[in-house]
């Protein structure tokens, strides 16, 4: 169970486990395109419904630790997985089980923002245990936990002075990247500089 404050301002508790979720969403939360069609990144609590709330919470446990352990099918890297109701052309949409649960215990989700986990946990959606953040912060939080070494390991393929000769060749972009190991969008990025710059 958690604090919260609406956006009405009003605070109140949230309890997960007994399905007493908040369905009011963040002022700032696109969920919905102009052309109709839901963003992928965002998630709003109206696009849930009754029945897979319902079937929601029978797929997670509690844990020693404190954590909500998922239950049901997980995705890579250990996240539990959910899949909502079919759309009226027969569509499945497949979630992050921890970004449902923060919807349906925290409010909407909106464009541009992940849901990241302080328990460091993939598998769970304890509501205590996620906060939102962006996906630059996602990746610093793996770095930190010894998960995600570097944050653009194809970078690291290529040396400064790797990068010296290649802004200075005249080879193609095709010959660079089959000599170096890399790819030609690679070879291309780093002589626009929009990646790595020579020190």
């Amino acid at each position: 169970m958690a604090n919260r404050t609406n956006t009405n301002g009003k605070s109140g508790q949230v309890d997960i486990e007994s399905g007493n979720t908040c369905i009011d969403s963040l002022p700032f939360s696109p969920a919905v395109r102009r052309d109709g069609k839901r963003n992928k990144s965002a998630l709003a609590r109206r696009d849930i419904s009754p029945s897979s709330v319902a079937r929601f919470h029978t797929k997670y446990k509690r844990a020693a630790n404190g954590c909500l352990l998922w239950t049901g099918s997980v995705m890579g890297a250990g996240y539990g997985q959910f899949v909502l109701e079919r759309d009226e052309y027969g569509h499945q949409e497949h979630l992050g089980a921890h970004r449902v649960a923060y919807v349906l215990a925290k409010g909407d989700i909106p464009q541009g923002f992940v849901v990241r986990h302080t328990c460091d946990t993939p598998p769970c959606v304890e509501p205590d245990h996620l906060i939102l953040g962006v996906q630059a912060d996602n990746i610093q939080d793996a770095a930190v936990q010894g998960r995600y070494k570097f944050a653009k390991p194809w970078l690291q393929k290529i040396t400064d002075a790797q990068v010296a000769e290649i802004l200075v060749s005249v080879e193609t972009g095709a010959a660079l990247a089959q000599r170096f190991g890399v790819t030609k969008s690679c070879i291309s990025s780093i002589r626009r500089g929009l990646r790595r710059k020579a020190a």
